[in-house]
């Protein structure tokens, strides 16, 4: 597996330099990050970000370079019900503010891909040994089913859903879980490739017009996904 992944890195990312992104990772020696309610090591810690887990961050910082985050955090029991309502795979969509030091933007998104998006229901972008494919299906009742939130809608039924959704890296197939993921856009979809985790990114950003979110997919080197939802607003 590792073998695949450094002939992607020789052959496919050779851009000379690296420039940021809205995603984020920690930059800690701790492996952790504390997450505070307002800009400030003196206001509250209202949850943490661990090492390598990817989390959203704003543009700009507070004069004193504290940056507002969207980050996603397994439920305790002691966290306010009225705060998690937005939950994916037994994480609860949080918020807060980190300090910009401890902050490591990922690279901007990969581009010049061969795409289409003329299908009804069948999407792709390709670039040499990359394929990120997508499907997209009907809304069903059932596609509800444990999901605490339709992602993608303001509290109304959804029409579209992605069906199915893989990035090929060479011949190896990873598989993207999309449950609880409405009204996909795929036209919005991007490529991120860390050359430090050398983990792949996979974002989208899906709504059916009256609110939006975002939905990431992050790509291990060891074959791992792990998904994230964010909605920062």
């Amino acid at each position: 597996m590792r073998n695949i992944w450094i002939i992607l890195i020789c052959t496919f990312f050779i851009s000379p330099a690296f420039t940021q992104s809205e995603y984020a990772v920690i930059n800690d020696p701790d492996g952790y990050l504390n997450v505070r309610k307002e800009p400030g090591t003196k206001s509250p810690i209202v949850g943490k970000i661990l090492d390598e887990e990817i989390f959203w961050v704003s543009d700009e910082a507070t004069p004193n370079n504290w940056y507002y985050v969207n980050f996603m955090q397994p439920i305790t029991d002691d966290m306010d019900e009225d705060r998690i309502y937005h939950i994916l795979d037994g994480r609860a969509l949080r918020e807060g503010y980190v300090h910009g030091s401890r902050v490591r933007r990922l690279p901007t998104p990969e581009s010049d891909f061969i795409t289409n998006m003329d299908l009804s229901t069948d999407h792709f972008m390709a670039k040499d040994s990359l394929l990120v494919f997508m499907n997209f299906g009907r809304y069903q009742p059932k596609d509800s089913v444990a999901v605490k939130a339709n992602w993608g809608t303001d509290f109304t039924k959804p029409k579209t859903k992605i069906s199915q959704a893989y990035l090929k890296v060479h011949e190896m197939r990873h598989h993207l879980p999309s449950s609880g993921f409405f009204e996909p856009d795929f036209s919005s979809t991007e490529l991120i490739y860390d050359p430090q985790s050398k983990d792949f990114i996979i974002t989208m950003v899906n709504s059916d017009g009256a609110g939006y979110y975002f939905c990431v997919w992050q790509v291990r080197e060891d074959g791992e996904v792990i998904r994230y939802a964010f909605r920062p607003f």
